[in-house]
């Protein structure tokens, strides 16, 4: 008897599979068909608009200095690990791809509602479940592929730009499957119908990385003061009415551009055979169809990702012999590996760069003076919205010689105030901060469903599912029942 996988294998070869579920039909409550979304990668025009007017003079003046801007970031001292475990850099990752769109490539929605994984292109069997391939002899776990194009099926394709990012969203889809099972198993939901429990499945999906994002997510990256007013429902600084689908380009080309930052330059994925498999950036980049191409065959089974190197997954209290690698701090520098990945070669710190100026924002000191007129003094930030730095003034001299010191690029400017008082590169600074919470809190509030907090309420009965509160529980959750 033929798989569902071998059966969508078969039909990919003559026509778009008709096995699977029809995500928005599935959202309306009717069964119907999915096709291979052929669209993906035609142009989209984002729309977005501006906190602050244009700058072209300034930005014309970045570019000039692109070369020294990016031996600054090379030759930062890149400081002590943070203390933010790396899991943590790909799931900020994820939630930038989950709330703003890529011109070309795909378009998001700007709210928190999961559509980078039930959107348009998501596969998912008559049964409610993700469809991914499962391991082979030589192979681990993997997200499902078109049999010749190599290409990820799913409804996001930047989460298919390296293989941590890859491994955690198929982790979100396996954490949809598991949650499907569970709800299976509750006699409330067990007579209710297959597209009953999909979509209470995704409700509670849904709500579950919105808690995770809030309360495990921020608290980590951002300044103690910004979150708490964030937390405790304070004003906001930055208005962005319902009708404007993208977040401001302030927020879209630069600051939601920090996780580079994380990034380290090996990663150790496994322990396995009384062994660390370590390896670079650049095999982790090779090891997706977004840089290998018809030529992918595949994760093997030696770089096996074991996420208690990525999460805080395993109790202090019953074991001391393995716990998570963290982050590189965040800071300006920019592991060398980032300036050439790929066979396009593609340059992070140019991308970061050229995405302000292209678009003409404006330096960090004027996007900071404007927060400070809009309330933010009131979090006694004033003197914190400056560049600070001790670790590295012969880089600080160099910035000062080429007129970037008091007049800095945003994101250059949100990486370096992140070694300043409060964050010392444990964490963002205070604009950096403000600019990441604004986001989150907009995107929960576009959400047009409750609050994840009164949605999370009609599952506290269900034993397994209320003792989710982190990405370390979400983990150890979907693990226990694969």
């Amino acid at each position: 008897m033929k798989t569902i996988v071998d059966r969508i294998k078969t039909r990919f070869q003559h026509h778009p599979a008709q096995d699977y579920i029809d995500r928005d039909n599935i959202n309306q409550g009717h069964s119907g068909q999915e096709h291979f979304d052929q669209d993906s990668e035609r142009p989209i025009r984002v729309l977005n608009r501006r906190l602050l007017c244009p700058d072209p003079q300034f930005s014309k003046h970045v570019k000039s200095k692109l070369a020294i801007i990016e031996r600054v970031c090379l030759d930062w001292y890149p400081g002590q690990r943070s203390k933010i475990p790396q899991g943590f850099t790909y799931l900020a990752q994820l939630l930038v791809h989950e709330i703003t769109s890529r011109e070309g490539v795909s378009q998001r929605s700007r709210a928190l509602d999961l559509d980078s994984i039930y959107g348009n292109g998501a596969l998912i069997d008559q049964a409610g479940r993700f469809v991914y391939c499962r391991p082979t002899i030589d192979t681990v776990d993997d997200l499902f592929r078109h049999p010749h194009s190599k290409k990820a099926v799913i409804a996001e394709v930047r989460n298919d730009e390296n293989m941590i990012i890859a491994q955690i969203y198929l982790l979100l889809l396996k954490f949809h499957n598991k949650v499907m099972d569970c709800l299976e198993e509750e006699p409330r939901y067990k007579k209710s119908g297959m597209l009953c429990r999909f979509k209470k499945a995704k409700y509670f999906v849904t709500a579950i990385f919105q808690k995770i994002i809030f309360e495990d997510l921020l608290p980590r990256l951002t300044h103690k003061a910004v979150y708490q007013h964030f937390r405790r429902g304070g004003e906001p600084f930055i208005d962005i009415a319902d009708s404007e689908t993208e977040l401001p380009l302030e927020m879209t080309h630069a600051s939601l551009r920090f996780g580079h930052s994380m990034v380290r330059d090996t990663y150790v994925l496994n322990g396995d055979h009384g062994k660390f498999k370590i390896v670079d950036l650049a095999e982790l980049f090779r090891l997706t169809e977004e840089h290998s191409g018809p030529a992918y065959t595949g994760i093997p089974k030696s770089h096996r990702i074991d996420w208690d190197f990525f999460f805080e997954t395993i109790d202090d209290k019953n074991s001391h012999d393995i716990g998570p690698e963290m982050a590189s701090q965040l800071n300006p520098h920019i592991v060398k590996s980032m300036t050439d990945i790929g066979p396009r070669h593609l340059n992070i710190i140019r991308l970061n760069v050229m995405a302000g100026v292209n678009k003409n924002l404006p330096s960090g000191q004027a996007l900071a003076r404007s927060l400070l007129k809009r309330g933010a003094g009131d979090l006694q930030l004033k003197d914190k919205l400056e560049l600070h730095t001790k670790s590295n003034e012969r880089l600080k001299i160099i910035l000062e010689k080429n007129k970037l010191w008091e007049n800095t690029p945003l994101f250059l400017f949100m990486l370096i105030e992140a070694e300043g008082p409060g964050s010392a590169g444990s964490g963002l600074g205070p604009l950096g901060s403000i600019l990441l919470c604004e986001a989150v809190r907009n995107a929960l509030e576009f959400d047009s469903q409750k609050h994840y907090q009164e949605r999370l309420r009609e599952f506290n009965s269900i034993h397994c599912l209320s003792n989710i509160q982190s990405m370390a529980d979400l983990v150890n959750f979907t693990k226990a029942r694969l």
